[in-house]
C-alpha cells in the first residue's frame, strides 16, 4: 500500500527560498503523503507542518547532536510530491 501511494505521483522540482518552502492544497483533493527528497549528501533536513488546505516545508540544519537545529536562510533546492490515491 505504501509503496502505491508513494508511486502514485513524480518528486517535482522546487526552491524553498531562505529555507521555506509553502504551497496552497487543493481543496477538493485528500493528499495522504508528502514527499521530500533530498541528495544524500545534503546537511538539511525538513520539517512538514500544515492542515488541509496548505503545507510549509522548513530546512533545518543541526551542527551537533548536544544543540537544538536551527532554520536555514539558504536557498534549497529540493524534489517534492504530493501523493494521493
Amino acid at each position: 500500500m505504501l509503496t502505491s501511494l508513494r508511486d502514485s505521483t513524480t518528486l517535482r522540482p522546487q526552491q524553498a527560498l531562505r529555507g521555506v518552502y509553502q504551497r496552497n492544497l487543493e481543496r477538493d483533493v485528500s493528499y495522504q503523503l508528502i514527499r521530500v527528497a533530498l541528495p544524500a549528501d545534503s546537511p538539511y533536513f525538513p520539517e512538514i507542518s500544515g492542515s488541509k488546505l496548505f503545507f510549509t516545508v522548513r530546512f533545518l540544519t543541526q551542527q551537533d547532536t548536544s544543540e537544538r537545529p536551527t532554520k536555514t536562510d539558504d536557498d534549497i533546492e529540493f524534489r517534492l510530491a504530493c501523493c494521493v490515491i
